[in-house]
């Protein structure tokens, strides 16, 4: 964890004398953790490698909410994250990834409700950029065989609203009145006063 509890890019500038040197610094957010209920060392039963993940037929996790390509103001509290999956799936990995983060939970349940804190740390380390949203599962008495959900991405304003209004925005429209009203809806949320 950083100071600030978020990953992120920046550049870092060092001079001596006349000298100056500039280089891009990536700070990685990487956080895992679980659900008291969930069962000791759960993180384990997941391999780092997903290439052998099952990713159809029936008993894939599958996220409900939030959909792909969802927007969400900063200043949102927070999103409970909502997923279906076979009968026999009874432990997940909810993983959210991205160029500078990796946030995994563990947990029994098929939804999950993040802490104000952790929501801050994936909203404030994606602040104008998207993250990767995918759900693992796999049956606690036969974790032979990692079952993996769609990708879905979210992405984050760079601030949040003003307070008066909360936006939501489902970006698969293509149309250009879409888009107008989605624009003009997003200067309404960061007008000030």
């Amino acid at each position: 964890m950083t100071t600030q509890n978020r990953g992120g890019e920046g550049t870092l500038t060092v001079q001596l004398g006349k000298t100056q040197a500039s280089a891009t610094i990536t700070v990685r957010l990487e956080a895992k953790f679980a659900d008291p209920a969930s069962p000791v060392g759960a993180a384990d039963l997941f391999p780092a490698d997903t290439s052998a993940d099952v990713t159809d037929g029936a008993d894939p996790p599958l996220v409900v909410y939030p959909s792909d390509e969802t927007m969400f103001p900063r200043n949102l509290e927070r999103v409970a994250y909502q997923w279906r999956a076979g009968a026999s799936l009874d432990l997940f990995e909810v993983r959210f990834d991205s160029a500078v983060a990796s946030v995994h939970y563990y947990t029994q349940d098929k939804s999950w409700l993040p802490s104000p804190e952790v929501w801050r740390w994936l909203a404030d380390t994606h602040a104008g950029s998207s993250l990767t949203l995918d759900v693992r599962g796999l049956s606690s008495s036969a974790p032979g065989t990692v079952y993996r959900s769609q990708p879905v991405t979210l992405h984050f304003l760079r601030r949040g609203g003003s307070g008066r209004a909360l936006l939501l925005v489902h970006r698969r429209s293509r149309s250009a009145a879409r888009h107008a009203f989605l624009a003009d809806c997003i200067q309404v949320l960061h007008r000030p006063g």
